[in-house]
Formats: structure tokens, sequence, C-alpha cells
């Protein structure tokens, strides 16, 4: 069985936003977000996903808040993930079948 890529945190924020059938607007609210057009904004890759609000941007799209921060700090701190990886036991750890629950929350 072949382990497909893991999609980007744009990709993954956007299926997210649109399997929650929740508008941009209630998302931005839900997460204590001042304006609706960051979520667009990170929707469209032209802002980045702020890694302190990652799990609750999760949340709030009913997706797994710890497989999207860990996709989120994988993306955008690779060495910071690689040192946690090995710090924690889990060496080159990157990508894990937990990463597909992202998607399928």
């Amino acid at each position: 069985m072949t382990t497909s890529a893991p999609k980007s945190v744009q990709a993954t924020f956007a299926a997210m936003l649109e399997d929650s059938g929740k508008t941009q607007k209630a998302i931005a609210l839900e997460v204590g977000l001042d304006r609706r057009n960051v979520i667009s904004m990170m929707k469209t890759g032209d802002m980045k996903v702020p890694i302190d609000r990652a799990s609750a941007l999760a949340r709030a799209c009913g997706a797994d808040p710890a497989a999207f921060t860990r996709l989120v700090v994988q993306e955008y701190m690779p060495e910071v993930w690689e040192m946690l990886s090995v710090e924690f036991g889990q060496a080159n750890a990157s990508h894990t079948d937990d990463d597909e629950h992202v998607e399928n929350a």
C-alpha cells in the first residue's frame, strides 16, 4: 500500500472549511478573529495559518486539532518538527496515519 503525500496546509484548510458547512465569518468568530478576511487569506494561501490558532481552527471546522497542528508545524517549521520527532521517539516521522484524519474528521 502506498501512502500519498500529505496535502499542504492551505489545501487541507480549504477542504476543512468546505467540509465544515460553516461560513468564514462563523469560523472567524468562533476562534476569536476580528476580521473574517483572514480566514479567506489562509484558505487561499495568502496568509499562513497561525500556529497558535491551528487547533482552534481545526476544532471550529470539526477536524482533528492535533493532526492539523502537526501538519502546520511540519510544513512551516520542518526543523522544529524533526527535533520534536526525535525527542519524542518518532525520528523521521514526516507523515503518519493520523494525518489522514484531518480531512476525515
